[in-house]
């Protein structure tokens, strides 16, 4: 099975976090089933867990709810929040009710814990993530140009008004040919001044 999107990073390691003994083992054999290459770690409270996450980055977190020091969706919300952990599956495995979680929190019911259920909710995460990135990348784009733009217009108004002056100035003392390609630059410029000010976005207006 391919458990990973094209162009995506290939999750490499998961850390398990569970009280329960047999539970952990019915998580590690669901995950290893396929991927026994994968590098699995395991801790059994959220305490060895926030130790555990300030020394690694795992690509995937599987939490079960109900832990000994704390509950499971209010340690995902806070993993959430880390933006070290940006690019990291976080997902709850538990026992309890799925449908009392908050929406944003991606959960699994252990009696739904398959490696086809497992792999594909990491598959939809890291296809999420990719268009994240990628819309992300395309505003910076748009974003630089819009700078780019804004930084021009006045650098073309100047070079238009520079321009005029030395037609001015050169109407006779330069040959015709030489007055021509002024002429045609000039043009040039305007047409480009005219292009950046269609395209610039109108301001709202204050009436």
């Amino acid at each position: 099975m391919d458990l990973h999107a094209p162009d995506t990073p290939l999750v490499g390691t998961c850390l398990v976090v569970d009280d329960d003994t047999f539970d952990r083992c019915l998580v590690r054999r669901c995950i290893g089933r396929d991927r026994p290459d994968l590098d699995l770690f395991e801790c059994d409270t959220i305490s060895s867990a926030r130790d555990f996450l300030s020394e690694q980055q795992p690509d995937l977190i599987l939490l079960d709810h109900r832990l000994p020091d704390g509950e499971g969706a209010e340690f995902a919300k806070e993993l959430r929040a880390d933006a070290r952990l940006d690019n990291t599956m976080i997902c709850l495995v538990t026992n309890a009710d799925t449908r009392m979680f908050d929406p944003s929190i991606t959960a699994l019911s252990k009696d739904a814990l398959t490696p086809q259920s497992l792999w594909d909710i990491v598959e939809a995460f890291l296809a999420e993530r990719q268009i994240t990135r990628s819309s992300s990348e395309r505003r910076l784009v748009e974003e630089f140009g819009n700078s780019v733009q804004d930084n021009m217009a006045p650098v073309v108004s100047r070079m238009i008004h520079t321009l005029r002056s030395a037609k001015i100035r050169a109407r006779r003392t330069i040959p015709r040919a030489a007055l021509n390609d002024l002429e045609k630059l000039e043009e040039m410029l305007l047409a480009l001044s005219e292009v950046m000010s269609e395209t610039q976005p109108k301001k709202p207006s204050t009436h």
